[in-house]
Parts: C-alpha cells; structure tokens; sequence
C-alpha cells in the first residue's frame, strides 16, 4: 500500500506510534482505513497456480485483508503494566488483538530485533508471507531472515521452522535458487531434514562427518556414540569416508542424480491462514532424491558404531 497517499485514522491519538516505526517496516505492512469485515474468517487470497512447471497465475486476490492487516480504527491502549497483559494466541489475528495487545504489537514493531512473545512474531510473518507472493520480494525475504535472527527465546522454534519452510517453498516458486545461500543458517540444526540435504546439494557444498551425524539422527539406528563418544565417532567415519569415497566428506552429486527425484511431502509451504489449503499445503516441484544418500550413510553408520565400540572397549569404556 502507497504510504504516501493513504491519510492515517489511527484512535487516541496514537499516530506517534505509527510514525515511530521505520520505513523499511511500514513498506511490508498491510494496513487500511477501514473496519474488518463482518466475514473477515472467510476472506482470503485466491490463486490459481502449479508448482510442479513453475507456474502462478492470480485469479483473484484480496489485497485488504489477511491475518496481519492493521485496522486503523480499531483502538488501542497503552498498558498499565505490559507484563500484566495477556499474550497473544501462537497464530493471533491483528483484528482480535485485544486494545493492549495491538499496542504491544506496533510498539515492538518500532524495532523487531528486540525478544517479543511468539504470537505478535507469527503476525508480521503471516504478512511478509503474503508479500513473497504478492508483493515485494526481496525485501521479504531479507526481512525473514532478520526476523529469524531475533528469534532467540526457548518458545520461538515454531516460527523457526515455519521460517525455514517458507523461504525454501518460496525460493522454489520464484525459481530463485541462488538465494539458498542465504539459507545457510540452517546448518546449524541438529537434525537435518531432506530440505538441509537438497540445499547443501543445490549451493553444491560437501556434508562434512559431524554433519553426516545430523542427517542420521533422523534414521531410525542406534545413535549411542553420537553424544557419548562424538570425537571418536567422527575421526572413525572420517577414515572409513577416506577408504569408501576417497575423501573424508560426501559430495552429493555422487548419490543425488538430477534424473532420480521426488516431491518433499514433509515440508509445510505457507502458514498464513487466509491462504488457500492448497498454497499452505502445496504440491511442490520434484526435487532430488537423497535415498541413496541416506542407505549409503546408514550402512557406514553400522561399520563405524563397531569401531567405536572396539575402540572404547580397547580403552577399558563401556
């Protein structure tokens, strides 16, 4: 919406709290002068779209009205004591906010770096959901990963997920590969899904032995040795990775074939719920198939948990 040319209605006196938050911020919102509607529950983006040959065509689109849209008329209360007020909902809707909630709320939005319960977190993201597809792309996207970046407390790894879910379906529609770089965070997880694994394989990065044991804490194998003795674990795989494949880290492009591919059914796309089931659940393109990946790594796994257990016996472990 053109910041420019709307002319702000906001209750009781509180323009100074719009004002107060950064440009940068307000470019993403999506805000009217208007009431909610009646129906709000049932009104929604439509699209018509594919993801399979890359296609998206807007049949009919509601720019107005979705979870995040701030509803100027609505009013607002400055708390007596913030602590004392209720949180939010994990996926609340601006317009059920209650008066000191949505104070809370755009009061956080002056600076979204600083630790926030995990419901006001969810609402700017449902609206920079809708515009990876609608709207402005790029700064979107930047602005998720900033968003992630606060994202620090105990309670945030739902919205981290969420987070990483998006940006890779996004990333998928928009044909923008390259920006899995920016994914890299990722790594960092210690269980790795098939998304970690088609990442490393798209930025063409090699999986090093301790990330080797984040792809396996997925498997159903016994992972002992992982937390108990993860040194001698890596420095045993590493030896058997030299004698197998002759290095001492697995370069995807010699178990994942372009040829060999399927679709990622574990992944959720979006999770702004004036979506469409069929954009939050989409089907999406076929992807490489990480199978022979994952027998591969399983059947090293067997041989290297016996050396470790050779070796810790050796010295007297158990």
């Amino acid at each position: 919406m053109d910041l420019e040319k709307i002319k702000i209605q906001f209750p009781n006196n509180n323009l100074d709290l719009w004002e107060k938050i950064p440009h940068d911020i307000k470019n993403l919102l999506f805000f009217t002068n208007e009431m909610p509607p009646e129906n709000l529950d049932r009104v929604g983006i439509n699209l018509s779209f594919s993801l399979l040959n890359g296609n998206i065509k807007m049949e009919s689109l509601n720019i107005k009205h979705d979870p995040s849209t701030i509803y100027f008329p609505l009013p607002i209360t400055i708390p007596d004591n913030i602590e004392q007020v209720p949180p939010p909902p994990r996926y609340p809707k601006y317009y059920k906010l209650s008066p000191e909630q949505k104070y809370i709320y755009l009061k956080w939005l002056q600076n979204i770096d600083l630790p926030i319960h995990e419901g006001y977190r969810h609402l700017f993201f449902f609206g920079l959901e809708r515009q990876l597809l609608i709207g402005n792309f790029n700064e979107a996207f930047n602005m998720i990963l900033r968003l992630r970046n606060g994202a620090k407390e105990p309670h945030d790894h739902f919205i981290l997920f969420h987070i990483t879910d998006t940006l890779f379906t996004a990333c998928l529609m928009e044909n923008r590969i390259d920006l899995y770089e920016k994914m890299k965070y990722i790594f960092e997880d210690r269980w790795w899904r098939d998304m970690h694994i088609w990442i490393k394989y798209y930025i063409d990065e090699p999986v090093e032995p301790d990330e080797i044991i984040k792809i396996l804490f997925c498997q159903k194998i016994n992972k002992l040795y992982f937390d108990k003795a993860p040194e001698i674990y890596i420095d045993e795989l590493s030896k058997i990775l030299i004698e197998k494949t002759g290095h001492s880290y697995i370069k995807l492009t010699d178990f994942i074939s372009g040829d060999k591919r399927r679709l990622p059914y574990e992944i959720i796309g979006f999770h702004n719920s004036s979506f469409p089931f069929e954009l939050r659940n989409p089907e999406k393109k076929l992807l490489p198939n990480p199978d022979e990946l994952i027998e591969f790594l399983v059947k090293i796994h067997s041989e290297c948990h016996e050396k470790v257990k050779l070796r810790l016996r050796k010295k007297g472990k158990k």
